[in-house]
């Protein structure tokens, strides 16, 4: 099949080749190296990692397209309202179900993740999950980049009148990610992109909040170089201090590395799916609302 590659890099290093084929920090992994004759056996660990790791990674690959495809159905509807483009029920449930289509995708190709992580074996092997997986392999690809065209061409006849490009272009980077690109290189693009782009926007409210403040004596600058130092400190925090901490408990360095990221990205969505919320009378329904050009 073909998302064959979601665990590679992992399954590489505890197969014995080293972990130099991660792009590690050498001087990070040599001590660790040293002290593994003091770790505990694994009847002593503080922490099942066969059971805790892989479950935590095939969540967060299982969760991460739903999540993506989610957000840039979101950003669409968005954009859409903030244009003038009032997208009618019918019209959204169509823009959802093509921003979800690589989300199904993933969730039935990808290997460790999805159906190949929730059923048996057996199942996996019947016909009616392998035909399915030949199906999808043959029109999931050209289905999930034509939908998302096919919306915008109907929305663009309805009385709405058409919605921006870039609500297009919301729905198609996901599609990018995970179905057209190799679904491992979207895992780390759009964590990475994701990530500058909260830092960004988290960064100008922080730095305007107290610039306003009365008492402030300190420049934009200031606050700026203050937020993302913050930042740092709390990065080296989760991603190194942490994973020392579950290497200490009895996890392996590449296990507790896997699920300290899976877990963090974990957290993520479902924070995500508490603010994100567009209520009416919601403070965030003002980022819809505000400065939607009057009808004609």
């Amino acid at each position: 099949m073909v998302v064959g590659r979601f665990l590679e890099p992992s399954r590489r290093i505890e197969e014995g080749a080293g972990v130099g084929e991660l792009p590690l920090d050498p001087d990070m992994v040599r001590p660790l190296r040293q002290r593994k004759g003091q770790l505990p056996e694994c009847d002593e660990c503080l922490v099942d990692s066969d059971l805790l790791g892989p479950q935590l990674q095939a969540l967060y690959l299982s969760w991460s397209p739903f999540h993506f495809a989610r957000q840039g159905y979101g950003l669409s509807v968005m954009y859409s309202y903030r244009s003038g483009c009032i997208l009618s029920e019918r019209d959204k449930q169509l823009l959802h179900q093509a921003a979800l289509l690589p989300f199904y995708y993933v969730i039935i190709m990808a290997s460790d993740a999805g159906i190949d992580w929730l059923l048996p074996t057996a199942v996996l092997r019947s016909w009616p999950i392998q035909a399915l997986r030949d199906v999808t392999e043959v029109v999931g690809r050209p289905l999930a980049v034509i939908a998302p065209f096919l919306v915008f061409a109907k929305v663009w006849r309805s009385p709405s009148g058409p919605m921006p490009i870039i609500a297009l272009l919301c729905v198609l980077t996901t599609t990018m990610w995970f179905v057209i690109l190799d679904p491992l290189n979207a895992f780390v693009w759009a964590t990475i992109f994701h990530g500058i782009q909260y830092l960004a926007i988290i960064m100008v409210f922080h730095v305007k909040e107290r610039v306003a403040e009365p008492d402030n004596r300190h420049s934009g600058l200031y606050h700026a170089l203050w937020f993302y130092g913050a930042t740092l400190v709390l990065a080296y925090l989760l991603f190194h201090a942490l994973p020392a901490a579950f290497v200490w408990a009895g996890m392996g360095f590449v296990q507790s590395k896997v699920a300290v990221i899976a877990g963090i990205n974990i957290h993520h969505f479902i924070v995500d799916g508490f603010i994100w919320k567009f209520k009416a009378g919601g403070a965030n329904r003002k980022v819809v609302d505000e400065k939607i050009p009057a009808p004609a």
